[in-house]
């Protein structure tokens, strides 16, 4: 069993946002292509949006299933300077109580705007920001070697881990560890896809029809064949 953690780009997105579904395909994330040339069954816990320390508490929280049913661990991450505060009276149904100070503050959520701007002055906001900013990723050192030891813990176990780090960190320099895909010398998928892919996002793909920014089927195609490159292919099957 493969299990799979990260954000829209390992969980997918299909026609969502999609201008018309008959003329585009879906998005396919590469956790699709990857499954299928390996052969085997996989749990993909990927959610779009999903924040990088809830994909650790993910991963902490199915620790007990992967330890008994894990042949492969796949751990997609994203920003490193996304950090949440726990807000409960913002929302009722939970949809916001997570607020994700750079994601919200910067104008990337209208409805969680209303709310910051209800509770917080301004002076509270470019509190928010400027902490954000300048110290969150130096946090998110340490939440990213909790993945590190998290695999160091399985790979004891017989278990194959790996760490697809889908874009680079801006303030700190990641820790270095034997987990993390190598993409042909590339250490993150975004430097991969510049480096190989002329058209890389589907509005490019599209000519700007389909406004978005994830990578394209090709591109996610492209970046399976090499992920499968790198596993240890006798110890999955």
């Amino acid at each position: 069993m493969i299990y799979y953690f990260g954000d829209s780009h390992t969980a997918g997105i299909g026609y969502q946002g999609c201008p018309n579904s008959d003329k585009f395909e879906p998005h396919i994330p590469y956790s699709y292509y990857l499954t299928e040339m390996l052969k085997m069954k996989s749990k993909n816990l990927a959610r779009p949006g999903r924040n990088f320390i809830l994909n650790v508490g993910d991963l902490i929280s199915n620790l007990s299933e992967i330890e008994s049913r894990a042949k492969l661990v796949i751990f997609q991450t994203q920003n490193f300077c996304n950090p949440l505060l726990r807000f409960d009276k913002f929302s009722p149904d939970e949809s916001l109580m997570n607020l994700v100070v750079t994601s919200y503050l910067l104008n990337k959520n209208p409805d969680a705007n209303k709310l910051v701007d209800a509770h917080f002055s301004e002076k509270d906001k470019e509190t928010m920001i400027n902490w954000s900013l300048k110290f969150e990723e130096n946090r998110s050192y340490y939440e990213y070697e909790y993945i590190v030891n998290i695999f160091r813990f399985l790979t004891k176990k017989g278990i194959q881990c790996k760490i697809l780090n889908w874009t680079w960190a801006h303030t700190i320099k990641l820790p270095e560890n034997e987990f993390v895909f190598n993409l042909n010398g590339n250490w993150n998928a975004l430097n991969f896809f510049n480096k190989n892919m002329k058209v890389i996002t589907i509005t490019q793909e599209t000519n700007g029809e389909w406004e978005d920014g994830h990578t394209t089927n090709k591109c996610n195609r492209k970046l399976a064949k090499v992920l499968l490159k790198e596993l240890d292919l006798k110890k999955l099957h």
